[in-house]
């Protein structure tokens, strides 16, 4: 393990560069990884604190990354949220945090969930593996979530409008694709225009 927490509670793990560990990054219990449970009521060191769970992490821009997740953990309470990324996970899929990415905080409601996405000006390579942890008010900090690979954003294709004016008795025109410039580099394979 990278950081084992065995007993007490309040033991904070924030911002640091944790990675290329034989087993999880961080570990509370020393036993492997800890399931999240419901509003999360169990005990032991850090009070087993809930991590969140991801949805999706996209490189939206160069130097920017979109991260979609949810948090289940006890009711109306506010957490920090700590984002890493790595260029690889542990052996068991959980995350480590080789690079700190940044935070946000976030608040559950009545029935202990919070779901919320957060924008951080990072910068992070597609396939780069993106982990987080929670830490509650009174500084227990989760064990790192299962990581997920970051995406590249879904970019637009571009083109171009092409406007063709005729006389009233002219022959008609019939467009072709190369009349609209269709690209869409940003996307592997490229999508192409099948037809106009």
């Amino acid at each position: 393990d990278g950081i084992a927490v065995t007993s007490g509670t309040g033991a904070a793990i924030r911002g640091n560069s944790i990675y290329a560990n034989g087993d999880l990054g961080i570990d509370l219990r020393d036993n492997g990884v800890t399931a999240n449970d419901n509003k999360d009521l169990d005990t032991g060191p850090n009070n087993l604190q809930n991590y969140p769970d991801f949805f999706k992490a996209i490189a939206v821009t160069p130097g920017q990354i979109a991260i979609d997740a949810k948090l289940s953990s006890s009711l109306s309470s506010t957490f920090t949220i700590d984002f890493y990324s790595s260029p690889s996970r542990d052996p068991l899929g959980n995350g480590e945090g080789k690079v700190y990415l940044g935070s946000d905080s976030v608040t559950t409601n009545g029935g202990g969930n919070a779901t919320f996405r957060t924008t951080l000006s990072a910068s992070v390579n597609v396939g780069d593996w993106i982990s987080a942890t929670a830490t509650d008010a009174a500084g227990n900090t989760s064990e790192f979530n299962l990581a997920i690979a970051a995406e590249l954003t879904n970019q637009p294709p571009s083109g171009a409008d092409h406007t063709v004016t005729l006389l009233e008795d002219a022959a008609g025109y019939t467009f072709g694709m190369a009349d609209f410039g269709f690209s869409d580099p940003n996307n592997t394979p490229p999508n192409a225009l099948l037809a106009v």
